[in-house]
């Protein structure tokens, strides 16, 4: 089995798995965020919000969520390349929830896919 099959397969079985787990989720894919929006998971909605609403600002690495410091992206996960997944989906016509919860499941598979190498 190539390397590549392992991962999509791997990948698939983890988004089962996890949807096998939390079949609720399933239920509000399209009106709720996976992890939820509070704590570090509405970090995540945020910094995902900030770059569909602006991208050219959100490529400045400038938030000022910690004002008075700069470049606040740098310091933690920036979430760039899941915002233009996210922003690349919304202006296909999705939600902006199904456009997240569908880019947090394929990272979610993608991880246990290239885990399983």
């Amino acid at each position: 089995m190539s390397s590549l099959a392992l991962i999509l397969s791997t990948s698939v079985l983890s988004v089962a798995l996890f949807c096998a787990v939390h079949p609720e989720s399933l239920l509000y894919i399209t009106t709720r965020h996976l992890g939820g929006s509070f704590g570090d998971g509405g970090l995540y909605v945020w910094l995902t919000s900030i770059f569909v609403r602006d991208p050219i600002e959100a490529l400045r690495f400038e938030t000022n969520a910690m004002y008075p410091y700069p470049l606040t992206r740098a310091w933690s996960d920036s979430f760039l390349l899941p915002g233009a997944l996210v922003l690349l989906l919304t202006k296909l016509g999705a939600p902006f929830q199904l456009a997240y919860n569908t880019t947090l499941l394929t990272a979610l598979g993608l991880n246990g896919g290239t885990s399983a190498l």
